[in-house]
């Protein structure tokens, strides 16, 4: 599907954006090279150490980055340590989980990829997460590289529990308290002029 390729990762940015999230900002820019027209390009933010200090504050190096499970900055167990969280059932490891994901944007991440159908995301390619190492905070996703999405009608991704991050939520959703704090974010995202509303998208 050709339509509109270069709109879609720039909305679902945007879009993680209007839901209270991190996410990068996309430009289009007509781009000629020594005078020859080259089309329409979408210069989008990565998401690394620089842009976490330029949109959280701080330094560069006050921060963790993981890509696809490749360590981008801090700590090289930083990617393993994340890998870690699971068997999240009980309300003791559920309350140590919120101390190391934000557990709202997740749900709002996993909300808006849930949405578009997103048919480019897994274990291993197309997600980022970041936080900031001092003071310690927790991993937040962002979007990225959302440009499968919105294809079909019929696209229906919600059942991939085989892959990060649906490996987590397949792990969460045993939790009751995460029961709860999914279904609060889908009544304000997903109802009346909540960010995923028909009149919003």
């Amino acid at each position: 599907n050709g339509r509109a390729d270069l709109a879609r990762d720039a909305w679902m940015k945007a879009t993680q954006r209007a839901m209270g999230g991190l996410a990068g900002r996309n430009r289009f820019v007509h781009l000629y090279l020594n005078g020859l027209y080259w089309g329409i390009y979408d210069i989008a933010e990565r998401p690394d150490d620089a842009f976490a200090a330029a949109h959280l504050g701080g330094k560069r190096e006050d921060y963790e980055v993981i890509n696809e499970w490749q360590v981008k900055a801090g700590p090289a167990d930083a990617a393993a340590r994340f890998r870690a969280l699971r068997n999240l059932a009980s309300p003791a490891r559920y309350e140590q989980l919120t101390r190391q994901l934000d557990v709202p944007r997740f749900i709002d991440y996993a909300l808006l990829n849930f949405y578009a159908g997103n048919q480019d995301w897994g274990e291993r390619k197309n997600w980022y997460v970041i936080r900031r190492r001092e003071p310690p905070g927790p991993f937040q996703f962002l979007a990225w590289d959302g440009e499968h999405t919105m294809e079909k009608l019929q696209d229906n991704i919600v059942q991939r529990p085989f892959e990060m991050p649906f490996r987590l939520l397949e792990a969460l959703r045993v939790n009751p308290e995460f029961q709860l704090a999914f279904a609060e974010r889908v009544r304000q995202h997903c109802l009346g002029d909540g960010a995923l509303s028909p009149k919003a998208c």
